[in-house]
């Protein structure tokens, strides 16, 4: 199994600023060694990152386990307090914000025919 860094002086810190933006956030400050990571997250690694691995803050989001499933406006303006959030820290840093929220692992694979633009 492949080592995924997560940044985690900034998760603590996106942490912070979601909480004082009025979002509920829960976190795991570990897996156990036979647990890893959402595929979704390994997805991005393999896929996107290849041999070039920088460390992420992995956010998850509920959009499939009911009665809590968060709604598309509110998945919006948690993408905006997370940059905004970003763009406040004093810090001078390059950040790239990859997201899941369950709709698909898989973007490189073409649309079924309902969802493509005509």
């Amino acid at each position: 199994m492949r080592d995924h860094p997560v940044a985690s002086k900034y998760a603590k810190r996106s942490i912070g600023d979601l909480i004082n933006s009025d979002f509920d956030v829960a976190h795991s400050g570990f897996h156990m060694s036979e647990q890893g990571m959402s595929r979704s997250f390994g997805y991005v690694y393999y896929k996107i990152m290849g041999d070039s691995v920088f460390p992420v803050i992995p956010v998850s989001i509920n959009t499939y386990y009911p009665s809590n499933q968060t709604t598309p406006d509110r998945a919006v303006k948690l993408g905006h307090a997370v940059r905004a959030g970003i763009e406040a820290w004093p810090d001078d840093i390059r950040v790239v914000v990859t997201a899941t929220g369950g709709l698909n692992h898989f973007p490189e694979l073409p649309l079924p025919r309902r969802h493509r633009r005509q």
